[in-house]
């Protein structure tokens, strides 16, 4: 049994103050909280991660202060602790100067029985930021402490290698929160195999250089196509509360899918739109894992060499009918400028060639086999912590003894 330690906000906690109290974030709004780990069980049904999901495990959770008394409340608890905390999504967050983290990693040090989740399942961008690197600043806080109480999940790949390979003896493991999300706002889909109206499908929501470029190239009549910043929305969202337009990515018509051959997908990073120095690799969203879900044709628009990252991931692209090759290009501009080259090639093939690659037994192959390892990746690690730290009540006791 787990038991998930909460503990009150601590001033000048290091890496800023949305994180200063235990897996809050996964509660909170309807983009995270309803999509994180405990809908993989029952996509499409909104529900509360500690209600519906840790109460299901036969999880508890215990509030304790941080103090002189700390011994004899850990005693009291049973089950195996865990303390959760949330890795930043942007290094800027971390304040160097007051080091709260190892106040809390040291006050949790003594106690063998306590074990450690650092989580962060969206929008991880980057482990380096002006030669600051959160990964060693993590680990030096952990380097006397068993690799075995020591958890990572999190859904930045580079971020998860770069940890295996400073700490082979800490059990750090990917896991993207939208491969849960995109299921459990869309739980069924019927894929059509009729003839589609579109060459293209391409959806932008915050505004960005990169994604102002490629939304003014695609043709018109060629493309289904959506840029919320412009005020330029599709038939089904001028219906919606203009309020509510945010949703617009989880919920639009499978319609717009199933009608579109190429998902053209412009990420959320790009050398266009720098937050940091430099681009580092591994940060995608669910605009790269829709087409997976949806089976459609895709290029993604972002970083140098971003569609090789899907592929590191285990997904295939369609090389033998999109030329990726300007994925390649380490310059920018000249990227753009050779993605631009594709989609206007593709913009003139007609949709008749496009159908028969898409239904050949080569694209068939591929799409079905970027599906399944989509589903692969739905697994649930809350349900492996259990497995991992569950033990039985002998096991427990002698653990809660050990100290």
């Amino acid at each position: 049994m787990i038991n998930w330690i909460r503990f009150e906000h601590i001033d000048d906690w290091a890496m800023g103050d949305a994180v200063s109290n235990v897996y809050h974030e996964h509660e909170l709004g309807v983009k995270f909280g309803k999509a994180d780990w405990f809908t993989s069980r029952v996509p499409g049904l909104e529900g509360n991660w500690i209600k519906d999901h840790a109460v299901h495990l036969g999880h508890t959770w215990s509030t304790v202060t941080i103090d002189d008394t700390l011994r004899k409340q850990i005693r009291r608890i049973n089950g195996t602790p865990i303390v959760m905390l949330c890795f930043p999504n942007l290094i800027k967050s971390i304040d160097n100067e007051h080091d709260t983290l190892r106040k809390i990693i040291g006050a949790f040090e003594p106690f063998p029985n306590v074990k450690f989740l650092f989580t962060n399942t969206w929008d991880l961008c980057t482990s380096t930021i002006h030669d600051f690197n959160i990964v060693d600043y993590i680990l030096e806080r952990f380097k006397n402490i068993d690799g075995k109480r020591i958890n990572f999940i999190l859904c930045n790949k580079h971020i998860v290698d770069e940890i295996k390979s400073k700490r082979p003896d800490v059990d750090s493991v990917y896991f993207n929160v939208y491969f849960d999300r995109i299921m459990h706002f869309n739980p069924t889909v019927e894929f059509n195999t009729n003839k589609r109206s579109k060459h293209f499908l391409c959806l932008n929501n915050l505004h960005k250089n990169h994604r102002l470029e490629i939304f003014e190239h695609l043709p018109n009549d060629k493309s289904y196509k959506t840029y919320l910043a412009n005020n330029i929305t599709l038939e089904e969202e001028n219906e919606h509360d203009q309020s509510k337009l945010y949703a617009w990515q989880d919920s639009l018509p499978h319609k717009y899918y199933h009608d579109s051959y190429i998902n053209v997908v412009n990420e959320t990073m790009h050398e266009f739109f720098p937050f940091y120095d430099k681009v580092t690799f591994g940060h995608l969203t669910e605009k790269s894992f829709k087409p997976m879900y949806f089976k459609q044709l895709f290029l993604v628009n972002g970083y140098h060499n971003i569609n090789i990252e899907l592929k590191n991931l285990g997904f295939k692209l369609f090389e033998d009918f999109i030329d990726y090759s300007f994925d390649e290009v380490a310059q920018p501009l000249m990227r753009m400028r050779k993605l631009k080259n594709e989609l206007t090639r593709l913009s003139k093939l007609e949709l008749s060639d496009i159908h028969e690659y898409m239904y050949s037994e080569s694209c068939q192959d591929i799409l079905q086999h970027n599906y399944n390892l989509y589903q692969d990746y739905r697994c649930n690690h809350t349900t492996r912590l259990t497995e991992k730290y569950g033990g039985t009540t002998d096991d427990i006791m002698s653990d809660r003894l050990s100290f």
